[in-house]
Formats: structure tokens, sequence, C-alpha cells
């Protein structure tokens, strides 16, 4: 009987930790949400505001797509679009000019691994900056080539590009290409 009881007693005090230790988890998560959602929405702005040359532009947003104005003139778009390279998910900025052709790439987070997929990421060896001038849905060594040692990395970059072109030209009606 005596087992029984201890055995009790251990589990309800393990209870009680464990409910102390998820309601601190909580209360620190519901604190720094919205700090982390403004740090993210700092880097899309920061990313949109590099692929329009940091120009005093305008960036509405509807499902995922920012449309850039410069002086109440459509200039281009952005979007934001995700993909999985090696390390986990890579989050981009997409950026096209009016005539949906790209403008260029930017990485708002990633998990790479430094120093070999992260290099794509960092626009090491200009990575980045061969989208830009491209336009329609881009193939792999064709249009983009990859860099070595850095190929799943390099191909979730074109990925994650071919996603927003092809959302960028449904919503524009697919009338460019």
């Amino acid at each position: 009987m005596k087992n029984w009881k201890s055995t009790l007693l251990i589990g309800l005090k393990l209870l009680l930790v464990a409910a102390v230790v998820a309601g601190i988890v909580s209360f620190v998560n519901a604190k720094t949400a919205s700090v982390a959602t403004e740090n993210i929405n700092r880097e899309k702005n920061k990313a949109i505001a590099e692929i329009f040359d940091n120009q005093p532009i305008e960036a509405t947003e509807q499902d995922g797509i920012y449309t850039v104005s410069l002086n109440g003139k459509i200039i281009g778009y952005c979007l934001e679009s995700t993909s999985s390279g090696f390390g986990g998910d890579m989050e981009l900025m997409v950026g096209y000019d009016a005539d949906a052709k790209l403008r260029g790439v930017r990485v708002i987070s990633h998990s790479e691994t430094p120093g070999l997929g992260a290099r794509v990421c960092d626009n090491e060896e200009d990575a980045l900056s061969r989208y830009a001038g491209k336009s329609g849905v881009l193939t792999w060594n064709k249009d983009i080539d990859g860099i070595s040692g850095a190929t799943i990395s390099s191909k979730a970059v074109l990925a994650g590009v071919n996603q927003a072109t092809e959302k960028l030209l449904a919503f524009l009606g697919g009338e460019r290409a």
C-alpha cells in the first residue's frame, strides 16, 4: 500500500512541475510573440526595399503579394515564398518589375548549414543575383546553375522563385511571362 501512495505522490509532484513549466513557457511566448512578428515584418520590408534599390516605395499586401508603388505608380511586385532546403524551410522574398521580370531575390530566414548551403542565402558567388532580369518559370542547369556544395539549397531557392512566379502570373491573369 505504501508503494502505491509513494508513486502517486511522485506523479502528482511531476504533474505540478510540468504545469508550472508549461505556464512559464506560455507566458514567455505570449510576451515575445509580438516582438517576433515585428522582426519578421521588418525583415520583409527590408527585403522589399533592397529589391527596389531602397527607393521611397509603398508596398501594399494582399494574399502574400505586395504591390510596390513609387509616387502612386505600380513599379512591381514582391511575393513571399517558402521552400524546403537542406536544413529546413527557407523563406524568400521574390521581387518582380511591373512586367513580371525578376528584379531580385532575398532570403528572409533559413536553417542552412553555415559555409555550405548558407552560401546561397548569403548571396556568395552572386547566387541570388543570377535571378535578376529573368522571367517565367526557370529551369535548373538551363536558366539557373547552383553553387557547388550547396546544390540542395540552390534548388530550394529555384523552387521558391518558381512558386512565386506561378503565383504572380496567376494573380496577373497569366498575361505576362
